[in-house]
């Protein structure tokens, strides 16, 4: 009996022993061993669209040696894929970056205060009046007529020439602006009045001709106000 039940037992183990390597012959000459790549929504074996994938979890990753490319060639592709969104964002913030320096100008040009445009509509009105066409208007120029009108007040003058900017060659080209033909006009009330600022310059003939010159074509106005209350008008005009 003990003789039995040992060469039961040497049976039993030769078995086990030799089982794997039949299987491997009975199943064509090889196991095949499988790639499973997992998803972060825990499927397996289901690829979805790679914009709708966020990451991939290799925890669950099994390969032999003839999956290592494949697997390989997915991960290039992942990293390629995320650097590709990154260049995405990357112009998307810089379009974003774009659209908001355009929207900051065209604040800046809508900021024109109520009373430069009333300023602008006389002039063009005068011109209308006698048959010239209006002008354009210019925020260059309207930055350097408030320049000149801030600079008569904290400089305590009312002139063409500025003891900071010069003349008004000087002032243009401080502010980058081209021109052929320039002209300036400056008046000053103490109630704030436009109307009354554009007849006053009106009645002037020097003024006037600024006004209504035929070889201007844009024109810029600034005002600023003194802390007495009173108001400071730069008008500029440039021909081509």
């Amino acid at each position: 009996m003990p003789l039995k039940k040992s060469l039961l037992v040497c049976l039993i183990v030769s078995i086990i022993l030799f089982l794997p390597g039949m299987l491997y012959f009975l199943n064509g000459g090889y196991i095949h061993q499988v790639v499973n790549i997992i998803d972060g929504s825990g499927s397996a074996n289901e690829e979805a669209e790679p914009e709708e994938r966020v990451a991939i979890n290799f925890s669950g990753l099994i390969y032999g040696p003839d999956k290592v490319e494949l697997v390989t060639e997915k991960i290039e592709y992942w990293h390629l894929l995320a650097e590709k969104r990154a260049e995405e964002e990357r112009i998307r913030a810089e379009e974003e970056a774009a659209r908001a320096a355009e929207e900051r100008a065209a604040a800046r040009i809508a900021a024109i205060s109520q009373k430069e445009q009333e300023m602008i509509y006389y002039i063009n009105q005068a011109r209308a009046n006698a048959g010239l066409s209006s002008l354009s208007y210019c925020s260059q120029l309207t930055s350097a007529a408030r320049a000149k009108s801030r600079d008569m007040i904290d400089n305590n003058y009312f002139a063409h020439n500025s003891p900071r900017y010069g003349g008004l060659g000087d002032l243009l080209g401080t502010f980058g602006i081209s021109y052929r033909n320039a002209g300036e006009n400056l008046a000053m009330n103490s109630n704030g009045s436009v109307s009354a600022a554009h007849r006053s310059l009106m009645n002037s003939s020097g003024h006037r001709a600024n006004i209504l010159g035929s070889n201007f074509t844009r024109v810029g106005v600034g005002i600023q106000v003194k802390s007495d209350g009173s108001h400071y008008y730069t008008q500029l005009f440039t021909g081509h």
